[in-house]
Parts: structure tokens; C-alpha cells; sequence
């Protein structure tokens, strides 16, 4: 122990003189305690901005792709009690049923038992939020994110695996023309369940064929048919603009038809990227 006290005592005693602890004071005097403290905060400034940009939007991603998984139960729910048929994106025959109000009663089972409207419309309020994507910023009264991926009913029916075309069928006067029943519109008008529908056994892959989609736009409003109905990508482009190009990094999320959602660029579901077969019609040969 002498020895080691013999070797230190020197480094001890020796005069603070040296370059080095002229640079240590130089360094000490670079800086004041409030500088210090500004930087700090512009560190935390930093940090809540990175978050409220990058953080802030991939939270509002999940909650939508959230909110899609859950129509995606009530569009299961419907097809159970329908003899796994989808829902029409658009019935309008004098009444009109658009998709949205089709599954309603599975978002909220207790509004069949609802007595007076106040009650109705309390039950409403509350599954409305399933419809409305966080990301989107357009102002405007009962607002819907979503739509059904359109069908064109063009290539007639019944439809088969070989059409071009989507799952979103609408039935209004012209289209049931194809049905070559004259009487059906009067009667449709009164029960929907006689107008047919896509089966789910139509879809041979149903995880990769698109059932309900991201359409950001002004006309785009619940229980309405403008807008219920998305035709393509190019669509879902228009409305983005509006807002922002920052909308979910410049994805959408998807809802396929076996349930499960996907954040998919504009030319991963198209396929205008060369890789990629078309999730947008039923059409798996693509």
C-alpha cells in the first residue's frame, strides 16, 4: 500500500497548469447553464415533431386498417345470416340500401330493439367512427372513408370468375333490367333479399381480391350513394390530393375479401407494376 501511495502522490500534487485543463476551462466557459437548457429544448421540440409527423400517421394507418377489419366482421356477420352472399354496394329502387347501412345492424345488434329514434340515432353515432378514417381531413356532415370495390355491370350476370370487374354490385333500374324480370323492380323495391348477390364461393382467392377500399373525397358522406362505389386506383388518387401527399406515406389500406387488411401502394393492386395481379376484380387469372 506505501508503494502505490508513493507512485500516485506525485499526479496528485502536480500544478493544474497543463493544456489540458486549459482546454477543460475553455470548454466549461463555451457553455452557460441557459445554454445548455436551449438546447435541450430544441432537442425536445425535435423529438415531439418527428413524432407527431412519422408516429402521429402510422398511428391513424392502424386505427383505419382497424376500423376496415371490423366492417370486415359485420360484411362476415351479413354473409352468415345470407347464405354466404356479399352485400350490394348500391340498391336504388325507390328505396335505396347502400352498403354501409347493410351492415349497421351488426356494428350495432341492439338497434332493431331500439323504441324511439333519439335511441336510433344514439346507436348510429356510435358505429359511425367505423366508417371514418382518422387521416381524412375533409370537412363535411357524416363523413365515410370507404368503398366497395366496384362492379361494372356491364359484363352482366350472373357473374364468374373470368369477369374483369369487383365485388361492388349496383342494382337500380338499369342494371336489374339484365335480370329480364320486369317485375322485379316493384318488388325488390319492398324486400332487397330478392335482388341476387355475389356469393362468397365465387371468390377463389379471397385474400387476394378486394372488398372495401379507402376513398377520400367530399361526396363521400354515409347512407349515401355518391361515392359508395370505388372503380379504381385513379379514383383513390384524386382524393388524396385533396388532402395531402403525405395521406398514409401515399398508401391506402385494403380490406380483402377473407377478411385481413393490407397497406398496399397504388401499383401493388393494379398491376401496372409488372409483379402484381390486380386485387381489384374477381378475376384471379390476372
Amino acid at each position: 500500500m506505501p508503494l502505490f501511495r508513493w507512485a500516485i502522490e506525485p499526479i496528485k500534487n502536480m500544478n493544474l497548469t497543463s493544456k489540458t485543463i486549459h482546454f477543460r476551462k475553455a470548454i466549461r466557459g463555451s457553455f452557460t447553464l441557459w445554454d445548455l437548457i436551449a438546447i435541450l429544448v430544441v432537442f425536445i421540440f425535435a423529438g415531439a415533431w418527428y413524432a407527431v409527423i412519422h408516429t402521429g400517421e402510422r398511428g391513424r394507418i392502424a386505427c383505419c386498417a382497424s376500423n376496415l377489419r371490423i366492417l370486415g366482421e359485420a360484411t362476415q356477420s351479413f354473409a352468415d345470416e345470407h347464405q354466404s352472399e356479399l352485400p350490394a354496394a348500391i340498391i336504388n329502387l325507390g328505396k335505396t340500401q347502400i352498403w354501409d347501412m347493410a351492415l349497421i345492424p351488426y356494428l350495432c345488434p341492439n338497434l332493431t330493439n331500439a323504441k324511439s329514434i333519439y335511441a336510433k340515432n344514439q346507436l348510429l353515432s356510435k358505429a359511425q367512427h367505423f366508417f371514418l378514417c382518422p387521416s381524412d381531413t375533409i370537412n363535411r356532415k357524416s363523413p365515410r372513408s370507404y368503398a366497395m370495390a366496384g362492379r361494372d355491370m356491364s359484363y352482366g350476370w350472373p357473374p364468374t370468375s373470368g369477369d374483369d370487374t369487383g365485388l361492388g354490385i349496383l342494382w337500380d333500374n338499369r342494371t336489374v333490367s339484365i335480370l329480364h324480370d320486369e317485375d322485379l323492380i316493384t318488388k325488390a323495391d319492398k324486400d332487397f333479399d330478392l335482388l341476387p348477390r355475389i356469393k362468397q364461393s365465387l371468390l377463389l382467392k379471397p385474400a387476394g381480391t378486394l372488398l372495401i377500399t379507402e376513398l377520400v373525397v367530399p361526396d363521400n358522406i354515409l347512407a349515401q350513394p355518391n361515392s359508395a362505389r370505388v372503380l379504381a386506383v385513379n379514383d383513390q388518387q384524386t382524393g388524396m390530393d385533396l388532402i395531402s401527399t403525405h395521406f398514409h406515406s401515399g398508401k391506402f389500406n385494403y380490406l380483402m375479401a377473407d377478411g385481413h387488411v393490407e397497406l398496399l401502394a397504388a401499383d401493388q393492386t393494379d398491376g401496372s407494376d409488372g409483379k402484381s395481379h390486380t386485387i381489384w376484380t374477381v378475376n384471379q387469372n390476372n
